[in-house]
C-alpha cells in the first residue's frame, strides 16, 4: 500500500538556508488517514513557506478550501469556504508542550507536516455551521418551529424557583 502521507514529508537536510515554497492538497484520502469522516468530502489547498535557518525551520501554513458538511439548522448540504494560517517552528530541542513547536531528532533529515496540517484544519473549523437563515430549507424550519416551545407557555413549576435567582 502506498504511503498516503509521503508527500507531506519534506526533506530539509539538502535545502539551502532561506525560504522554500511547497504546495499540498488535503482531500478525502488525507483525512481518512486521520479517521475523520466529517472532513472526507472537503478539499483544502495549502501553501507552505519553509524558512530554513542554521538551527531551526520556520513554517508558515496558509490553508484555503471548502468544508463540505450539513447545516446545523436545516440539515441540508452546506459548503463553507474556510481560510486559516499557522506559524510553527521545528527545532531539535524545546518545549514539547508547545503546540507551535515541532521537535526534531538529531538524525531527522525530513519533517512530516501532515499532523500539523490536520490539526490546523480541525482547529479552524467553525463551531456553528449553518446557512444564512434565508438560504435554509424553509419547509424544515417551519416544521421545527411547530415543535419549539415559546416562553409564553406554562413552565414547569419546579424550575420557577431557579428562574428567580437570575
Amino acid at each position: 500500500m502506498m504511503d498516503v502521507l509521503k508527500p507531506y514529508k519534506i526533506p530539509f537536510k539538502g535545502l539551502k538556508e532561506g525560504i522554500h515554497q511547497f504546495e499540498f492538497r488535503l482531500d478525502g484520502t488525507f483525512f481518512q488517514v486521520f479517521e475523520n469522516e466529517e472532513l472526507e468530502q472537503s478539499l483544502f489547498d495549502v501553501e507552505l513557506s519553509l524558512d530554513k535557518h542554521p538551527t531551526f525551520l520556520a513554517l508558515n501554513f496558509k490553508i484555503d478550501g471548502n468544508l463540505q458538511t450539513s447545516c446545523d439548522r436545516c440539515s441540508e448540504d452546506l459548503t463553507m469556504p474556510l481560510s486559516m494560517e499557522r506559524e510553527m517552528i521545528a527545532k531539535p530541542d524545546g518545549d514539547a508542550e508547545d503546540d507551535d513547536i515541532i521537535l526534531l531528532a538529531d538524525n531527522d533529515d525530513a519533517i512530516d507536516v501532515s499532523r500539523a496540517l490536520y490539526e490546523t484544519v480541525v482547529m479552524g473549523l467553525p463551531l456553528k455551521r449553518a446557512h444564512d437563515e434565508e438560504e435554509c430549507n424553509q419547509e424544515v424550519l417551519n416544521r421545527l418551529n411547530t415543535y419549539s416551545r415559546s416562553d409564553s407557555e406554562e413552565s414547569d413549576p419546579r424550575w420557577d424557583a431557579l428562574k428567580k435567582l437570575k
